[in-house]
């Protein structure tokens, strides 16, 4: 009798188990989608945030590049002087959209851009005020080749973090693709 039982009920028993299966399916394939649409939205609001910041950096690096140029063409009468607090308003707002975008959007980045973007934030004050204070050709310097090479080191300590911004930028969303 239990054997004619089991054999009766054996074809409800798998159809309930393919129910219970497909649901199983349908809630996990569920659960996939939701983990993936957040995972993009994450994505696309770092992207956001590490495109704000490289905007900053870009800016502020060409702005430094401006302030004490090798060669630069005046307007027509246009002074020196009148360039360089032109180039100097210029780095200061480059400057401070560079930190705000720093520390506006410091919890959403990884640790790596932070340490890639400390080094530019530390030389920015400094060639800045060096700039407003020597000028662009840094003659009136008691030393002008020594000012000059310290104002190389610092370009060049600029684009170097610049560098490794764009590379700590770019492994980051190309680990997150």
């Amino acid at each position: 009798m239990i054997h004619v039982l089991a054999t009766d009920f054996a074809p409800l028993l798998l159809a309930v188990l393919a129910l219970i299966a497909g649901f199983w399916r349908i809630e996990r394939r569920a659960q996939l989608e939701r983990r993936d649409r957040s995972l993009h939205l994450q994505f696309q609001e770092e992207f956001r945030i590490l495109s704000k910041i490289w905007a900053a950096v870009a800016r502020f690096e060409a702005s430094v590049r401006a302030l004490r140029p090798y060669i630069e063409l005046l307007s027509e009468g246009q002074t020196e002087v009148e360039r360089h607090k032109e180039n100097l308003v210029e780095n200061r707002e480059a400057r401070a959209d560079l930190i705000s975008a720093f520390t506006e959007s410091k919890p959403f980045y990884s640790a790596e851009i932070f340490k890639a973007l400390q080094p530019i934030i530390r030389v920015a004050e400094e060639e800045f005020w060096d700039a407003a204070f020597w000028g662009p050709s840094c003659t009136n310097h008691d030393d002008p080749e020594k000012a000059m090479a310290e104002k190389d080191d610092r370009l060049n300590r600029i684009s170097d973090a610049a560098d490794r911004i764009s590379e700590a930028i770019r492994a980051r969303v190309l680990t997150r693709e």
